[in-house]
């Protein structure tokens, strides 16, 4: 299977070459109906070659989205359910599930909301529960480990994957029994965005306290595992997991910083002097909830010079390093109308600096060279570098 990416006027396409029949079953259902779900998909033909085309535009892969935060309780919950919908919708049109790519790379997601769709490739045949369960396994690995209940959901949707001829139905249950039975209003809000993001969403993933006729659903195997785990459907904590003692010895850090006494005199905690330059930790602990190191300085400074009157420069002050409009995702705010939300990536690499276009609506030139979707390419000291038409010199 061959991929590559190709941007048409103001459209981005994932583009799988394939040996198999386009006038097959599934190329013409796929073709012909739009499918919620999963991405949106044509037929093109190149000489000899024959290209499934799959719409990308204004989205992201997940694997992408993931490299830099976690994954949120409720965007696990969503994803979980879109696929579980999208299966159900693919019944319908007689599609299997064997032909779903379940990897991170493949998966597309709109970033505003978190509205996931997949790729479907006619005539692949994979395993999909085995595939699933990878990936389960692999979001286990992405969740925001500061959320207890995140934590504990990926680890039990993992678990259940791992039973012999499982279903989406049991994970569908275990979602919903995981649910905690309070709301405060935080959690009333996220419950909120989910209704509001699909409103055909199964009650039982909207779990309520009093939903009795929901619960006698449940299958005894179900009730006995959680009657150990669970207490009103909230976790039953027995000692303090590896995670949480790292934010227990910090919290009595601070506590012991702030309540240090001299002579019986307690000394307040030490301010920090406005504008001045106190060097930051190996390790931080930042408001998006995640424990995360340090990001790798560069060796040398550099930075995207701005060739446009009015435009300021661009420090690169680390690497990877995010530029588009989305500002709870990118490294700088490039905020123009022409800019996508996840523009470009700088990297450096022994010294050696690059530029990824992350599928872009208006492109990336790099010396007068438009850069593909997706693709990588090495930029040198002093070459002019065009984003969405703003103009920028690399020094």
């Amino acid at each position: 299977m061959q991929v590559s990416y190709k941007r048409e006027m103001n459209h981005n396409y994932l583009m799988i070459e394939s040996e198999f029949r386009e006038n097959s079953y599934e190329a013409r259902m796929m073709a012909n109906n739009y499918i919620e779900g999963l991405l949106r998909f044509r037929i093109k033909k190149v000489d000899t070659h024959c290209y499934f085309c799959y719409e990308i535009t204004s989205k992201q892969p997940l694997e992408r989205l993931l490299e830099n935060r976690p994954l949120g309780l409720v965007e696990l919950q969503m994803l979980v359910v879109t696929i579980a919908r999208t299966l159900n919708r693919m019944e319908e049109y007689l599609l299997s599930e064997n032909q779903i790519l379940v990897k991170p790379e493949f998966i597309y997601v709109e970033p505003d909301r978190f509205q996931t769709e997949f790729c479907l490739v006619p005539g692949i045949q994979t395993d999909f529960p085995r595939e699933f369960s990878r990936f389960l396994e692999y979001l286990l690995g992405k969740v925001d480990y500061q959320d207890q209940a995140c934590v504990v959901l990926a680890y039990g949707l993992y678990r259940e994957s791992l039973k012999d001829n499982y279903g989406m139905e049991d994970l569908l249950r275990f979602l919903g029994n995981a649910l905690p039975s309070g709301v405060d209003e935080e959690k009333e809000g996220e419950n909120q965005i989910l209704s509001d993001h699909d409103p055909e969403v199964p009650s039982l993933v909207l779990a309520s306290e009093d939903d009795e006729k929901r619960r006698e659903k449940w299958s005894e195997r179900f009730k006995q595992w959680i009657a150990g785990k669970f207490k009103k459907k909230k976790i039953v904590k027995e000692e303090p997991l590896s995670w949480q003692m790292v934010f227990d010895e910090i919290e009595e850090e601070e506590r012991q910083e702030e309540g240090e006494e001299e002579n019986g005199i307690k000394k307040p905690k030490e301010l920090k002097i406005p504008g001045e330059y106190i060097p930051e930790k190996d390790s931080m602990i930042s408001d998006s909830t995640m424990l995360l190191s340090e990001r790798a300085k560069s060796p040398s400074m550099r930075y995207l010079m701005s060739l446009e009157a009015g435009e300021p420069d661009i420090g690169i002050a680390y690497y990877p390093f995010i530029i588009g409009k989305q500002d709870n995702l990118v490294d700088y705010q490039l905020n123009k109308n022409t800019v996508s939300r996840l523009h470009l990536r700088l990297d450096e690499e022994e010294g050696r600096y690059w530029i990824t276009d992350l599928n872009s609506t208006n492109g990336t030139i790099i010396g007068g060279r438009l850069l593909e979707n997706n693709e990588k390419a090495e930029v040198f000291p002093g070459d002019e570098v065009t984003v969405a038409g703003i103009h920028f010199r690399f020094t």
